[in-house]
């Protein structure tokens, strides 16, 4: 029975670490900054396979490939904000949710670094 309880105890934290992305595949998302703002001006729209983020009048135009439950690529359409080629692909994985939103990260094969944000579902 101690082994029981003792298994038990080790495997029921870990149901807590699965993240389920499912609600955060289409909906209008806002980008928080730093201090906990919502980034002006700026927004996405996420269908099933397509995003549009705009910053004001400006957007940028991309097609969403879901690689698994949580991370996907977005593959550059059109744009008039980036000075990268169409095509371009930049991967992104969520790396945990919260109420309402999502911290993920993003990297691409045209920049350096991983890009680190957190997103919040406003529809």
């Amino acid at each position: 029975m101690k082994k029981l309880l003792f298994t038990l105890a080790l495997i029921f934290p870990l149901v807590g670490i699965a993240q389920d992305c499912q609600d955060f595949k289409t909906g209008t998302f806002r980008l928080k900054d730093e201090a906990g703002n919502y980034v002006p001006n700026y927004s996405i729209v996420r269908k099933k396979n397509l995003q549009i983020e705009t910053i004001g009048e400006n957007y940028i135009k991309t097609k969403v490939v879901w690689i698994d439950g949580c991370t996907y690529e977005l593959i550059l359409i059109k744009s008039d904000i980036l000075d990268v080629p169409k095509g371009t692909v930049t991967r992104v994985k969520s790396t945990s949710t919260l109420e309402g939103g999502y911290k993920g990260a993003g990297t691409s094969e045209v920049t350096e670094g991983i890009v680190n944000f957190t997103m919040y579902k406003v529809d």
